[in-house]
């Protein structure tokens, strides 16, 4: 894949235990247990890398969709495979 693109970070609530940093002791209500999610933070960290527009991956030659069958080693692509170009799928043509 051809550049990197700098990641961000985002601080976010916990989704285990939504902020608290523990969560309720199923077998006692009122005892706390740390969350294992956030150790007990609270937070998670959340990485993403911004879409900034579809990336040509270097190599690839035609385009399918999942299912459409693989084929086999004695099999050889031709025009009339499954799929479509890469060129035509980089401008907007789908398999």
């Amino acid at each position: 894949m051809a550049g990197k693109t700098k990641r961000h970070e985002l601080i976010v609530a916990c989704g285990t235990c939504e902020g608290f940093g523990i969560i309720r002791d199923p077998s006692d209500s009122s005892v706390g247990v740390v969350c294992a999610g956030c150790s007990g933070k609270g937070f998670t960290l959340l990485s993403y890398q911004p879409f900034t527009g579809r990336r040509k991956m270097d190599g690839i030659k035609r385009v399918r969709r999942s299912g459409q069958g693989i084929p086999t080693f004695s099999s050889r692509l031709s025009k009339n495979d499954v799929g479509v170009s890469y060129a035509d799928f980089l401008k907007g043509k789908s398999p």
